[in-house]
């Protein structure tokens, strides 16, 4: 009998540091199937991903012999990306909502304000980019102050829910250039499988004078 074809794993693994391109070696590994990890996986997703799929593979730690980066050795790609930050990570648009609390808010307020305050002119000449903007609740902010708002996202979906929200929506890997006032990435660049080529792309969409 023939076999099907291989899986195609959930993560896969890099071998250098995401920065300066170091090899290194892990500090600590945990199994993704086994408690701690399996437990907070679906706590934190509220049972959205199939913890399934890390089934056989590593929580992996490793700090760059070079720059200090502390990184995370297996890293998701293709429609594993699109599954994690995608229907697991945005299941619940009005569950994120309800998270973020007063002190979350008040920080997102002190972003905008600033940010509107340092560039001198009316909000609605101002134009920001969320970065993995998830639910959109940044933007959200952003457009109260009366900014001019996109957000890029992974998914599709996540891409068409910022539009319902009155955000305009992008795909990450074609960002314009020298565009946007304030660039903002929170919780963001900690995830991706190239940190560096990413911060380069982003700074490349900042007008003159802009901040990321």
């Amino acid at each position: 009998m023939s076999e099907g074809p291989a899986t195609r794993p959930f993560l896969v693994e890099r071998d250098r540091c995401a920065t300066c391109g170091t090899p290194g070696a892990p500090f600590l590994t945990l199994p993704y199937d086994a408690e701690p990890l399996v437990g907070y996986l679906e706590r934190f997703y509220a049972g959205a991903l199939d913890t399934s799929q890390l089934a056989g593979q590593r929580y992996e730690l490793v700090e760059c012999a070079q720059c200090a980066l502390v990184y995370q050795r297996g890293v998701p790609v293709g429609d594993a990306l699109d599954q994690l930050y995608g229907a697991a990570a945005l299941h619940d648009r009005d569950e994120a909502n309800q998270s973020r609390g007063l002190a979350v808010r008040q920080r997102y307020s002190h972003d905008v304000e600033q940010c509107v305050k340092y560039h001198g002119g009316e909000p609605a000449h101002v134009e920001v980019l969320d970065h993995g903007a998830g639910a959109g609740l940044w933007l959200d902010m952003a457009a109260a102050y009366g900014c001019r708002t996109a957000g890029t996202e992974l998914s599709e979906a996540g891409r068409r829910r910022l539009a319902e929200h009155g955000h305009e929506a992008l795909d990450p890997g074609e960002l314009p250039r020298a565009r946007f006032h304030f660039i903002n990435t929170d919780q963001v660049l900690e995830h991706l499988t190239d940190p560096r080529g990413s911060v380069e792309r982003l700074a490349a969409a900042l007008r003159p004078g802009g901040v990321l």
